[in-house]
């Protein structure tokens, strides 16, 4: 009986081999990408899901949760409780009414919203064709979240070339779509603008419905806490931080 060949361990093999593929991406400040968003995996036809949560939050010793970000009830919770977001009445409660340190507290845990697409990134691979022109290739997907300013240039995009006789899937088209060129200059700023390449999916990136990412929400890892474990997350963060005795008699928190 033949025996079978053995290797020379390899240290950066294994270390690449470990490594597990991040399909979060970002548009680093004083970058653009060039980035195909993906059809929608919605019935409502959104292209994104959107992602609510509320941070500075120490959430460790709280049921199972880890972190500093727990997720908004009002757009996460839909399964958990009908009481809607605990951390969102807190917030508001806070700023309206709160004394100085509190409305600190109220811009603390402010509610952020980020949209987050399906996309495919448009990458340089370091070659070039028999003309001298460089080589780009499609890969992904990746999951974008973008911040409001980034989606309502998107939007507006969508209801421009809506108004002059284009459909609702616009730049999104399997067969018809186009990329979005995003520009990210400073910290605040992004410039969207649509690419004149019209190209299909099938041709762009032929295995994309077989990589697709069906459950968007399942890859965002979120801390769904429930109402009771959002107040018990806000007490221990803050502690006497905030009046919770007023907070309970006039707000019912």
């Amino acid at each position: 009986m033949a025996l079978g060949k053995i290797y020379k361990s390899n240290v950066q093999a294994n270390i690449e081999a470990a490594k597990k593929p991040n399909i979060f991406i970002k548009v680093k400040e004083g970058t653009q990408e060039f980035f195909r968003i993906l059809p929608s995996v919605f019935e409502t036809g959104q292209l994104f899901a959107a992602q609510n949560q509320h941070f500075k939050l120490e959430l460790n010793g709280v049921g199972d949760f880890r972190g500093s970000a727990a997720a908004c009830l009002d757009t996460h919770g839909k399964d958990t409780d009908d009481q809607g977001c605990f951390l969102c009445k807190l917030e508001r409660a806070l700023k309206k009414y709160g004394n100085k340190d509190e409305k600190s507290i109220g811009n603390k845990i402010a509610l952020s919203s980020r949209a987050v697409y399906q996309v495919l990134r448009l990458e340089d691979t370091g070659e070039k064709d028999d003309k001298g022109a460089v080589v780009y290739k499609h890969t992904g997907p990746y999951l974008w979240a973008a911040p409001p300013s980034a989606v309502n240039q998107i939007n507006t995009i969508m209801k421009n070339m809506k108004k002059i006789g284009g459909d609702d899937s616009c730049f999104s088209d399997p067969d018809n779509g186009q990329g979005l060129f995003i520009e990210h200059p400073d910290q605040t700023t992004y410039q969207i603008d649509r690419s004149s390449m019209i190209i299909s999916l099938d041709e762009a990136f032929p295995k994309w419905r077989d990589k697709m990412i069906y459950d968007i929400y399942d890859e965002m890892c979120l801390n769904v806490l429930d109402y009771e474990q959002q107040k018990q997350a806000a007490m221990k963060t803050f502690g006497d931080q905030i009046d919770w005795a007023v907070l309970a008699e006039k707000f019912g928190l």
